[in-house]
């Protein structure tokens, strides 16, 4: 009987061991996202992440860090909020792996908590076809911020507006805010 056991055991021992300590992609996932400074535990739920974008739903928000982000590109139906001045690729440190940008679509309002970008923004541009607007405090009770047009940009955001957006709400028809 002992023998059985023992024949029984090791097998059993290396698929266990196999199976606890071999990382699944999800915990690579939220490894690689919080070596790039993001809390997946934070983030809203539903997100897949694909290479460095973390998307939701059928596109209608991207975090896009590290290589995705330096690309900097913003679709034609996208708002874009970019961590950084200029619409720079680059990080505070001037390290590519650090930036970080939110590519918004629908209508909707959208906290920028869901997205790990709280109080983020530096620079925007809205190329959704109708205006949107930010928030320094998430509603209900915020304050309203900036009408972002349809067809604009903002490479910086100046020192009473760097960093303060929490929330932004996209309009459903044109032209939103004027």
């Amino acid at each position: 009987m002992r023998t059985l056991v023992r024949g029984l055991l090791l097998p059993l021992s290396i698929i266990v061991g196999l199976t606890v300590f071999a990382p699944s992609a999800q915990a690579q996932a939220v490894a690689r996202m919080a070596a790039a400074g993001i809390d997946a535990g934070a983030l809203k739920p539903g997100w897949v992440l694909e290479g460095e974008n973390v998307i939701w739903g059928d596109g209608d928000a991207i975090l896009s860090f590290g290589a995705a982000a330096a690309s900097n590109a913003c679709a034609s139906t996208y708002v874009c909020l970019y961590d950084n001045i200029y619409f720079d690729d680059q990080n505070r440190d001037g390290n590519p792996d650090g930036a970080k940008i939110v590519r918004l679509r629908g209508t909707v309002m959208h906290y920028m908590s869901w997205y790990g970008f709280d109080n983020m923004m530096s620079s925007w541009k809205n190329y959704a076809a109708v205006g949107v607007l930010w928030y320094r405090n998430a509603p209900p009770t915020g304050e309203a911020g900036k009408c972002m047009r349809s067809g604009t940009s903002y490479p910086a955001a100046g020192y009473q507006d760097n960093d303060t957006m929490s929330a932004l709400y996209i309009y459903s028809a044109k032209p939103g805010c004027l």
